[in-house]
């Protein structure tokens, strides 16, 4: 069984389109409702769409759970993760929702969680300070206490790929039409990465 940070865009559901439809991987997806983004109704339809087209296609193999959501307003304060988000913006640029995401994890006991941080970021500021040398591919997390403390509970399985990557592998591995469903989400989330807390994997 993976777990997958899912929002309806296209690296998550990239993800999800391989594991389960590919790999014959059971997956469970989350889904964390944000009051402050405009594009959840858009992403909730989009990931009902490319639930059920991987029904159709997988028939009678239960490969994708029911989706779980959770509102950010339900997720518990944690002050340690707090007190490290901030100490971390004063180093590197660092959207709240990497806290808050933190918190979430904690509250609800996630462990390996996988986040759809791509290679098309490798190299930001961001990725630099998390991890080992994502300039050559290295993208073990740093065991400084910042860096663990936010993303410990996470795993990155698409750091070494692009859009461009997914694009062709899922024209290569015949479910590129169901990816294709998560592009009238992106104007919203195209949008909202113009504000500071904008999400940073779609």
């Amino acid at each position: 069984m993976k777990y997958l940070l899912s929002t309806g865009g296209w690296d998550s559901t990239y993800r999800l389109l391989d594991l389960a439809l590919e790999q014959q991987v059971a997956v469970q997806p989350h889904y964390v409702i944000d009051p402050g983004r405009r594009s959840t109704t858009q992403e909730l339809r989009a990931m009902s769409e490319i639930e059920a087209g991987i029904e159709a296609e997988a028939g009678e193999a239960d490969l994708v759970r029911p989706l779980q959501i959770r509102l950010r307003t339900d997720i518990h304060p944690h002050a340690e993760i707090t007190r490290a988000r901030d100490q971390l913006a004063r180093e590197v640029a660092i959207g709240e929702q990497y806290e808050w995401l933190a918190r979430f994890c904690e509250q609800e006991n996630l462990q390996r969680l996988e986040l759809s941080l791509t290679g098309h970021e490798a190299g930001t500021a961001l990725q630099e300070r998390l991890f080992m040398d994502p300039q050559h591919g290295e993208f073990r997390l740093r065991r400084d206490y910042l860096a663990y403390q936010l993303f410990k509970y996470y795993e990155f399985p698409q750091l070494s790929l692009t859009k461009e990557d997914m694009k062709r592998e899922a024209e290569r591995k015949g479910f590129s039409a169901l990816l294709e469903r998560t592009l009238f989400c992106h104007a919203p989330i195209l949008d909202s990465l113009t504000r500071p807390n904008a999400p940073f994997a779609s």
